[in-house]
């Protein structure tokens, strides 16, 4: 048996890496190339951010991280928000 055939496998099953589902959604304000975080949720949990000096009631609902406000509407554009 040759060296590169045990060695090939073995190197991809070390590379392969179990992703975890996310655990919080980051919310950030600004565009992409100057984006500033705010706040983080817990993924099912509803809090309280800051964002611009307004005050935010989330609801991280899924690990999706769709920006919605507490009372079930959609939140402003200008805050975004990622997995974590």
């Amino acid at each position: 048996m040759h060296f590169s055939t045990i060695l090939v496998p073995v190197a991809l099953a070390a590379l392969q890496v179990s992703a975890a589902a996310p655990e919080f959604c980051a919310y950030f304000t600004g565009s992409n190339k100057s984006r500033r975080q705010v706040g983080v949720v817990r993924i099912g949990e509803i809090d309280t951010i800051i964002a611009d000096g307004t005050e935010l009631v989330v609801h991280a609902q899924d690990s999706r991280c769709q920006v919605i406000l507490a009372n079930g509407k959609p939140g402003p554009e200008w805050l975004s928000a990622d997995p974590v």
